[in-house]
Order: C-alpha cells, then sequence, then structure tokens
C-alpha cells in the first residue's frame, strides 16, 4: 500500500469490465490507492452492484459491450449520483473520445497506458470523488435536519 493510501479509509470504487485483463488490472492496482473495489462484468451486474453501495468512482473499460450507450445509461441513475467516471478506451481516436465525454465521462483514457501512470491518474479523480461523496453526504444530512 502506498503512503497515500495508508491514510485514507478504502473507498468504494466500481469497476466494469467485460475483459478479464483490464478488469485483473485494475483491481490488482486500485486498493495500491486507497480502493475498496467492486468489479462488473456488464453494465446489468453493474446496476445491481450500484444500489448496496454508492461508489466513489466508476471507471469502465467495456470492449465488447457498447461502452458508451452503457455509461450513458449508468449516468442516468440516481445511485451513481456526481461520481467521477473514468472511461478507458482501446482507441485514443478524436471521435470516440468526444463521444465518452457526451455520455457522461469525467475523464476518458487509453487503456494502453502504463499502469504507473493510470494510477495516478485514478487517484487524482479517487480523491475527487471522495470529497463529492463528502459534499454529499453533508447536504443530505442538512436536509434531514
Amino acid at each position: 500500500m502506498t503512503e497515500a493510501a495508508e491514510h485514507l479509509a478504502p473507498v468504494p470504487v466500481l469497476v466494469v469490465a467485460d475483459e478479464l485483463v483490464p478488469r485483473a488490472r485494475l483491481t490488482a492496482c486500485l486498493p495500491a490507492i486507497g480502493a475498496h473495489v467492486s468489479c462488473a462484468r456488464s453494465t446489468g451486474q453493474a446496476l445491481e452492484l450500484l444500489l448496496p453501495e454508492r461508489p466513489a468512482l466508476l471507471v469502465v473499460a467495456l470492449l465488447h459491450e457498447d461502452a458508451l450507450a452503457s455509461l450513458a445509461h449508468l449516468r442516468l441513475r440516481r445511485e451513481l449520483g456526481d461520481a467521477p467516471v473514468v472511461v478507458l478506451l482501446p482507441v485514443t481516436e478524436p471521435e470516440p473520445v468526444q463521444r465518452a465525454y457526451e455520455a457522461g465521462a469525467s475523464d476518458v483514457l487509453p487503456l494502453q497506458l502504463s499502469d504507473e501512470l493510470l494510477m495516478l491518474k485514478l487517484r487524482a479523480w479517487l480523491r475527487i470523488g471522495e470529497r463529492m461523496g463528502r459534499v454529499r453526504a453533508l447536504r443530505d444530512f442538512a436536509h434531514e435536519v
């Protein structure tokens, strides 16, 4: 575990990846930056996992399923709230990247990114998601009072 992760309580992250290699890569790396990882192999399974725990970060790496349609569908779910969504794409041409942003991605990264750079980016988004979750909790508490 990294020094930064030692100071954080595990933060819930939902990984949606239909291929074993990206799923294994993410589940191996994310705990080192303070994430408690739940994995889904499809959008349908991701929707089931959104119910018990609201993630601070959603990471999507769908190579066979229509990732952008799936992302738009997930973004509409109230359970996801305003959590950041990082999409890993096997291509970096402008058109699919633009479509990912239009579907609700907070960031789009190439699937081929090195583990070190990927973890730097995901750590930053994890911190943002954690802060957004705290703000959401305070806002919910204020509405209850």
